[in-house]
């Protein structure tokens, strides 16, 4: 009797945590995404200078110029979101008809559009609005 109950909550559970670990990666995938082009975007105010982010669809990547002050002058700011603890892929990019952004000196994006990032069936958007430079998830 304790085995069936065991099995049928097991039964019930598993789909649900399942579920729940697609979410929270494609949650943590996209609130990474929002976080880099926010924090590239006062990098380019900051240092009043342009500075680009280039989204990579067929490598679930983006990277960008703007490198945090732990990496070398020399080394490039690439995420892979293919990799642990995302493992999530980039579904689209569509940055008016591109896959990059330029944010000005002024931290302002040269173009708006939608990321859209997944893990199995769950899926989260990006938005960027180049008139008032806001980034949001939706």
């Amino acid at each position: 009797m304790v085995v069936a109950i065991i099995s049928v909550v097991a039964a019930v559970a598993v789909p649900r945590f399942s579920g729940a670990e697609r979410r929270y990666r494609v949650e943590s995938a996209a609130g990474r995404v929002a976080a880099d082009l926010a924090y590239v975007a006062r990098t380019a105010r900051a240092r009043a200078s342009s500075q680009a982010v280039d989204f990579a669809l067929a490598s679930d990547s983006y990277a960008s110029s703007a490198r945090p002050l732990d990496e070398g002058p020399d080394e490039p700011y690439v995420v892979r979101l293919d990799r642990a603890p995302y493992r999530a892929t980039l579904v689209a990019v569509d940055l008016d008809g591109t896959t990059g952004l330029i944010f000005d000196g002024y931290g302002m994006p040269d173009r708006s559009g939608t990321i859209t990032v997944g893990v199995g069936d769950s899926l989260r958007t990006i938005t960027v609005d180049a008139e008032t430079g806001s980034v949001t998830l939706e």
